[in-house]
């Protein structure tokens, strides 16, 4: 026997609705957590020399990321891990934070988030050399 869908368009609709319910909540979750977590310069030549890793994660973005400190300077950065869905990637951020030696750059146009997840990670990394 085979089962026929009475109302296959209202089923497609009510399935369609359910998906865009939850893709909103994620994307409202994604950007609560940009909003509530600015990025906060540290000052580098405070910083233990040391090789640090730092994690950020704001639900659609996230970066994990490397950060060699030496002589108070960041002598290496590297991007670990760096989930960015269909969004532009702001790898390019790593260069201008070694060039500045600071988390105070401005970010990669059109990877506005990527940016400032992948900066907030570094802040984080940083942080665990202070003191």
């Amino acid at each position: 026997m085979k089962k026929i869908i009475k109302y296959p368009i209202i089923t497609f609709i009510i399935i369609l609705l359910i998906f865009a319910v939850i893709a909103s909540c994620a994307f409202l979750e994604y950007k609560k957590k940009l909003r509530e977590n600015p990025v906060e310069n540290v000052d580098v030549k405070k910083v233990q020399d040391g090789v640090y890793t730092g994690w950020f994660d704001a639900t659609l973005v996230n970066a994990k990321v490397e950060v060699t400190v030496q002589k108070g300077k960041i002598i290496d950065l590297k991007l670990l891990q760096h989930d960015h869905g269909k969004g532009y990637s702001g790898e390019a951020i790593l260069a201008k934070v070694l060039n500045e030696q600071s988390l105070e750059v401005n970010m990669i146009t059109g990877a506005t988030a990527s940016s400032q997840t992948i900066l907030k990670a570094i802040e984080f990394a940083l942080r665990k050399g202070l003191d």
